[in-house]
């Protein structure tokens, strides 16, 4: 299992794209803030489970597309604020069998 902890904020910021993949499950813990910048393209791919948790607010400011896959299930939990403003399309899919 991959495994992402942040105390307090998780920023992720780019000119360009940012594209992750993960070979399995995928656990995320944020004590406060996950924020991503990018004038590019998010894209994200989890071929297992993935859980996160954002304990205040998830801020999306992209001007290209969101993309977010995973085969299995999915658990984000958000205490306060989830804002996404995208400029291309927003896209979230699961296959689970």
């Amino acid at each position: 299992m991959d495994r992402r902890n942040a105390g307090t904020a998780d920023v992720l910021a780019s000119v360009a794209s940012i594209t992750e993949s993960f070979g399995g499950s995928y656990d995320e813990t944020v004590g406060a803030v996950k924020v991503e910048l990018m004038l590019g393209a998010s894209s994200e791919t989890v071929t297992g489970s993935k859980n996160l948790t954002s304990l205040a607010a998830e801020l999306h400011l992209v001007s290209g597309n969101v993309d977010n896959a995973t085969e299995a299930s999915v658990t984000h939990l958000v205490g306060g604020l989830h804002y996404a403003k995208v400029g291309g399309a927003y896209t979230l899919a699961v296959d689970v069998a």
